[in-house]
């Protein structure tokens, strides 16, 4: 059997949660691949560099991407990013979706998305110590 990460989730000043309402806003297809990753994520088991990827290594921010491929020539990509509160424990702060057209395989990084959740980060580890 294996241990089980704690996942949580970054909530705004006014209690939303904007990761919850990306996902529900998906195909059920989609919202059920998140929700099998979430749950890949939550063992304690190896992560897949297919799925999972540190993308910001000073500050300790992953991603968590899920593909759609719609044809030969254009997918969906879908991206949650998430840090590490402690070993068992992550924390989810944001969702995003790029369409990526043609044979290009480069990975989507978006450092504005990227900046944005490592400001959430700090606010959620600032809350935490008061």
């Amino acid at each position: 059997m294996h241990a089980s990460r704690k996942i949580d989730y970054y909530k705004n000043s006014d209690g939303s949660i904007p990761v919850f309402d990306f996902i529900n806003k998906q195909k059920k297809n989609i919202i059920k691949n998140f929700f099998y990753l979430l749950r890949l994520l939550q063992t304690d088991r190896w992560l897949s560099p297919k799925y999972f990827k540190k993308v910001d290594k000073k500050n300790d921010i992953w991603e968590l991407q899920l593909k759609d491929n719609k044809n030969i020539f254009n997918s969906d990509i879908y991206t949650l990013y998430f840090f590490f509160k402690s070993k068992n424990s992550v924390v989810i702060t944001d969702a995003d979706k790029k369409r990526a057209v043609g044979f290009d395989k480069i990975d989507i990084i978006d450092s504005e998305l990227i900046e944005t959740a490592i400001q959430k980060k700090r606010i959620y580890l600032k809350k935490v110590k008061e």
